[in-house]
Formats: C-alpha cells, sequence, structure tokens
C-alpha cells in the first residue's frame, strides 16, 4: 500500500489546501487515487497508486510542509478499519489508533 499521513492537513487555510492539491497534481511519477480526511486528527492520508514512487511522493511533500511546523508528513505501512477503530501502522511498526 501506498499511504502518505499530513498530521494537522485541516488546520491550514483554504487557499493553502488548494495551492496543494494543485502541487500534487503535478507529480510525473505519482498519482493519487483516494483521500480520506480524519476530522477528529485534523488530517489527510492520501493513497497512490501502485505504480507510484512513494519515496519521491513523501520527499516532495515533507519539503512542501517544512515551513509549516505544526504539520507532520509520515508514510503508512497499513491502514486498517475495523467498525469504529482506525489503525494507521507507521514504519519502524508505531501504531495509532483512531476512534470514529
Amino acid at each position: 500500500m501506498n499511504f502518505i499521513y499530513i498530521k494537522n492537513y485541516l488546520n491550514i487555510p483554504r487557499e493553502s489546501k488548494l495551492l496543494f492539491f494543485k502541487f500534487i497534481s503535478s507529480f510525473k511519477k505519482c498519482r493519487v487515487q483516494n483521500q480520506k480526511v480524519i476530522l477528529s486528527d485534523n488530517s489527510l492520508i492520501l493513497e497512490f497508486s501502485e505504480d507510484s514512487n512513494i519515496d519521491d511522493a513523501f520527499k516532495e511533500i515533507k519539503d512542501y510542509f517544512k515551513k509549516e511546523s505544526f504539520i507532520d508528513v509520515k508514510t503508512l505501512e497499513s491502514l486498517l478499519l475495523d467498525r469504529e477503530v482506525l489503525t494507521l501502522t507507521f514504519d519502524e511498526n508505531n501504531k495509532k489508533r483512531i476512534y470514529l
């Protein structure tokens, strides 16, 4: 799976969100298939197609948000939705449970 998690994404202004989506639509080697907004966590999860280069996308997105100190960008190893709990597994097996 190719997921990128952007914590506190919902805290940026609307104009910045639009600019960000214009930015990621310009990627040549990556294509966003789905996006998931987690309101309780103020985060955005981007799912990229299997043929996307997730490492390049991660670096580009991390650089894009480097001036926003409250934004945290991570890659996800897995995403599991089980009833009312969303379990995110980051690299190094760090897990976060979000209750929906």
